[in-house]
């Protein structure tokens, strides 16, 4: 089964890469680059509102990987949620499906999706949602994890 594999997998040895070649700008000057290599302008929006929501609405850290379907369907295994035994990885939750279920269906430009992105990336001691949570399904989730948005913004 996927968790008896997931505790038995051996460590990842780490590549070695050249230095990464970091630049700062201003989010314009950052909308007119991606505006260039995006190909299209529904995913240009998706990647400037995710950038938006990076820098205004995180309360901490947050990985977010936005690509195409195509892309996402050639990292990871044909049934991305399922324990595989190709070579490709799998998607797994960590929090039992909780933000999966809670952000399905609602585009990244609604209102909907800040808040919670917002209270995914607020720290707290445990990195877990906290026991009080309104919404009880929230309950002492662990709080780690991607967000894999696709370039419709979903």
């Amino acid at each position: 089964d996927c968790q008896a594999a997931a505790s038995s997998a051996a460590t990842l040895v780490s590549t070695k890469l050249h230095p990464l070649d970091v630049k700062t700008c201003k989010r314009e000057s950052l909308g007119a680059f991606m505006r260039k290599f995006l190909p299209h302008e529904q995913a240009f929006l998706t990647v400037q509102r995710m950038v938006d929501l990076a820098c205004d609405c995180a309360r901490g850290g947050a990985l977010i990987v936005i690509a195409s379907r195509d892309a996402f369907e050639e990292a990871f295994d044909e049934d991305m949620q399922e324990c595989g035994n190709g070579p490709k990885p799998v998607v797994q939750t960590s929090d039992s499906g909780y933000m999966t279920e809670r952000l399905r269906g609602v585009a990244v430009s609604h209102p909907d999706f800040a808040r919670a992105f917002q209270e995914f990336t607020e720290h707290s001691d445990t990195d877990r949602w906290p026991a009080n949570h309104p919404d009880q399904a929230a309950r002492g989730q662990p709080k780690d994890g991607a967000f894999l948005i696709n370039f419709s913004g979903y």
